[in-house]
């Protein structure tokens, strides 16, 4: 769906998965497919097609008799969404330096070079599209079209826990330290060097979060 968001059903699917993840629509707001229908003129069976979508996408969840809400991101799910990227990302990032070509490795250099910047002043919204960047181009890079769908999907859920978490020092800092320590190793051709960086800065944002999530759902 996502690579044929010119349709009308990519056209709403993208939208309200947007503004799930930009925290645009309350938690306690009901979804009907009615208001929907006539919101984004389509028919009843496109949206209905659409609300599926973001139910197993976990974006969604459905209570008879009153419409489709927002699912919250629970601790359970953030610790099980965080054990996949671990497990994905390090084989991403092997697959990426394996099969690296020097326009991807370029892209790569200037997305961190650009995220520093966006650090150091203190550009939040800035630094955080540059880190889906650096992630997506690692997907991508790894040139398998299954790994990159799996990792796209793990990447929306980690998008709308950063809304949740919002402005986090320490989360940027991590990050962009460990994307200089990537981009070393990538330079140097060395795979087991950016597969244990990767797995340590996941599983370093994983810890962090699961010590601060209670504060992100109150």
């Amino acid at each position: 769906m996502e690579g044929r968001p010119n349709t009308k059903k990519g056209i709403v699917y993208s939208e309200l998965k947007q503004q799930i993840i930009n925290n645009q629509i309350p938690g306690d707001k009901p979804l009907t497919v009615k208001a929907l229908c006539s919101q984004y003129d389509v028919s009843r069976t496109t949206i209905r097609e659409v609300l599926e979508m973001l139910i197993s996408e976990g974006f969604l969840m459905q209570m008879k008799g009153a419409g489709y809400f927002v699912k919250l991101i629970d601790y359970q799910d953030m610790v099980e969404i965080y054990e996949l990227r671990e497990v994905l990302e390090v084989l991403a990032v092997k697959l990426f330096v394996e099969r690296l070509n020097p326009e991807r490795k370029g892209h790569f250099k200037e997305y961190v070079r650009l995220q520093e910047k966006a650090y150091w002043k203190d550009d939040h919204e800035n630094f955080m599209r540059l880190d889906m960047k650096i992630h997506a181009l690692i997907a991508e890079g790894a040139r398998n079209r299954k790994l990159e769908n799996a990792l796209k999907s793990i990447y929306s859920q980690i998008q709308l826990m950063a809304a949740a978490a919002q402005d986090d020092a320490v989360v940027r800092k991590m990050a962009s330290q460990s994307h200089s320590m990537l981009l070393e190793n990538i330079e140097r051709h060395d795979v087991q060097g950016a597969q244990k960086v990767m797995q340590q800065h996941v599983a370093e944002v994983r810890d962090y979060h699961k010590s601060r999530y209670y504060l992100y759902t109150k």
